[in-house]
């Protein structure tokens, strides 16, 4: 019988890393600077985070510097070497040290996430996953990575970059979304051990899914809504969520 799951006020301590240091695209501004539904889109996901996690620590780029800071007790990293979202993750690791509850690494650019998608991600932790991600099927086909999973258990064996799956990988339809949540000593661990991935030292988040495995960490995947999951990273998707909000508030005034 599965373990009743602990409710948000029982449950251990937790920080959520929002990263949000993504370049702004064709002379566009921060795309977390990016307005959504009035605001910018990377407040969206620092509310979501706060309803789980007790504190966030954001990620954000030199371009971003000049924007009001994280209200406390959150606070705000510049990453000004741009090495991947793993490099980007392990900025907060200072911040970390010595702290032993869990820790979330977030993407800034997914503004619909909400907070039943991201507590089943502390659900399958507090469930005894070490290394827990959300993943999604996309309505359309996508360069992103592909997570390949038992679909029965949701058990993990690994993530494969779309630029190095095979044919038979990339017709897998679960997608890796950018999101995961681990004990904050193992993650920090786990990032430290993530190597460049190309010529120009890319370290990669999804990276740490072999790591964990090869210390025979139990990983697991958390299926959500791709309306939530698919990030807003292209000037398609800014226009057409922004003229999707516009049509929400328009019916909603009607």
């Amino acid at each position: 019988m599965p373990r009743p799951r602990r409710s948000r006020s029982s449950a251990s301590a937790g920080i959520a890393l929002i990263l949000a240091a993504r370049h702004g695209m064709g002379g566009m501004p921060p795309l977390p600077a990016q307005p959504i539904g009035g605001r910018p889109m990377l407040h969206h996901v620092l509310e979501v985070a706060a309803a789980v996690f007790d504190r966030a620590i954001l990620v954000i780029g030199p371009e971003m510097a000049d924007m009001p800071p994280a209200a406390s007790p959150h606070r705000t990293l510049v990453q000004r070497d741009r090495r991947g979202s793993a490099h980007a993750a392990l900025q907060a690791a200072p911040l970390l040290a010595g702290f032993q509850g869990d820790a979330a690494v977030i993407r800034g650019d997914l503004p619909a996430l909400s907070v039943a998608t991201l507590q089943s991600l502390r659900d399958a932790r507090a469930d005894g996953a070490h290394l827990a991600l959300l993943a999604f099927r996309p309505t359309c086909p996508t360069a992103l990575a592909r997570v390949v999973a038992c679909p029965d258990t949701g058990l993990v064996e690994r993530v494969v970059p779309w630029a190095e799956a095979t044919a038979a990988e990339r017709a897998i339809g679960l997608c890796d979304a950018g999101v995961l949540c681990a004990r904050s000593v193992d993650l920090v661990r786990w990032l430290r051990a993530v190597r460049p991935a190309d010529a120009r030292g890319e370290l990669r988040l999804t990276d740490i899914v072999a790591v964990a495995r090869n210390e025979g960490r139990q990983v697991v995947a958390i299926e959500g809504p791709a309306a939530e999951l698919t990030p807003l990273d292209t000037p398609e998707a800014l226009i057409e969520a922004a003229a999707l909000d516009r049509l929400s508030r328009h019916l909603k005034a009607a």
